[in-house]
């Protein structure tokens, strides 16, 4: 015990400043939701969604505040780290059966979206003259998985860091704007339809966090709490894809860009590749949904919830663990926000941030029309 507790106060020490910032903001941000709605506005539940403050919050800072180097470790957490552990908690909501289903009928609107995007990203790159490495990347972060999708790349198609960045940066941009526009455009576009909300949200929008975030919106401003399980199983869909996707992409993008000098990655490096481009958080989401497929079925049979909790105590585990995933969640997109710099946004020049833009288009339009096709 003696040598644990340093060991865990050197590990905590370096994010604990940034992970206070970012609950302060996350606090705030649920209290001026609650009150402009309640109180300013009148109504009984507030229509103002604490995921969209939280976001605009963190924008506003990062770029109005110098926003000190001792933060960065506990933001970059927060944005990272807890916002996994938010969608890993949102699994005890949902049966391990609701979940396989969700994720069955989501596969071919999952596939249009992705190979569609794909493609017009290779056209759009291109007629704009973008550089193919570039152009790989938002594709990937596009149609698969945002920024993860364009890290786990980067390395197989020998991307420069400046490619990356502004990868990263394009991806970003639009995924923010997805993630306060696309809850509203949904309602418009499916009224109200909460299964084609939820596929629509997780197929659109690029990045896990924004997925979540812009479902948390729809959910606060509409009520529609079944929608943000589809959302979720759909973006987690896609992320489990990126273990195909993302090599494949990597290869095809290599040998169309690469010199004739260079060689294409060894077969062991690229399973390693991706192996560790698996987004394990979502094998925990599925156990904590088995879990709580598990204890409703023991509740339902003896009484007691895996055969030794009270239903009330169930219930009980239940709500705290849903409460502690939305804060975690807002206090990632919290942490999305203080990441992001509109200045370097600003110096992208129009060719990627057209390329990204056409990109996010097709990919939305790609999943509407799949989501009617297939319904």
């Amino acid at each position: 015990m003696v040598c644990i507790a340093p060991r865990l106060r050197h590990l905590l020490t370096p994010v604990v400043p940034g992970l206070l910032l970012v609950f302060s903001i996350a606090l705030a941000s649920v209290l001026v939701a609650d009150v402009t709605g309640t109180v300013l506005l009148g109504y009984d539940r507030t229509p103002i969604s604490s995921v969209m403050v939280a976001l605009i919050a963190g924008v506003a800072v990062a770029n109005t505040a110098r926003v000190s180097a001792r933060y960065e470790n506990g933001v970059a957490f927060a944005a990272t780290r807890l916002l996994k552990l938010g969608v890993v908690l949102l699994g005890f909501r949902l049966s391990l059966h609701a979940a396989a289903t969700a994720g069955l009928f989501a596969i071919p609107i999952v596939a249009t979206t992705v190979l569609f995007a794909l493609a017009v990203v290779v056209v759009a790159s291109r007629l704009m003259r973008v550089p193919g490495r570039l152009g790989a990347l938002i594709g990937v972060g596009t149609a698969i998985c945002g920024v993860s999708a364009i890290v786990a790349t980067a390395p197989l198609i020998r991307a420069h860091e400046e490619e990356v960045g502004y990868a990263v940066a394009t991806v970003t941009l639009f995924g923010l704007a997805a993630t306060i526009a696309y809850p509203f455009l949904a309602h418009l576009l499916f009224r109200g339809a909460p299964l084609h909300v939820g596929r629509w949200l997780g197929t659109a929008i690029h990045d896990t966090s924004q997925v979540t975030g812009a479902a948390l919106v729809y959910r606060e401003a509409y009520g529609a709490t079944g929608m943000l399980d589809t959302a979720i199983v759909t973006k987690l869909l896609r992320n489990t894809l990126m273990v195909v996707l993302v090599p494949a992409a990597g290869l095809l993008s290599a040998r169309l860009n690469r010199p004739v000098s260079e060689t294409v990655e060894s077969a062991p490096h690229l399973l390693r590749r991706i192996i560790t481009a698996f987004p394990t958080f979502v094998l925990w989401f599925l156990l904590l949904s088995l879990l709580r497929t598990l204890g409703d079925s023991s509740l339902t049979s003896t009484g007691r919830a895996l055969w030794v909790l009270e239903q009330s105590h169930w219930m009980g585990i239940a709500s705290v663990l849903e409460t502690s995933a939305v804060f975690l969640l807002v206090s990632a997109l919290a942490g999305v926000g203080l990441r992001t710099n509109i200045r370097t946004l600003s110096r992208l020049g129009f060719r990627p941030i057209a390329v990204g833009l056409i990109a996010a288009a097709a990919a939305g339009v790609a999943s509407a029309a799949a989501i009617l096709a297939f319904s």
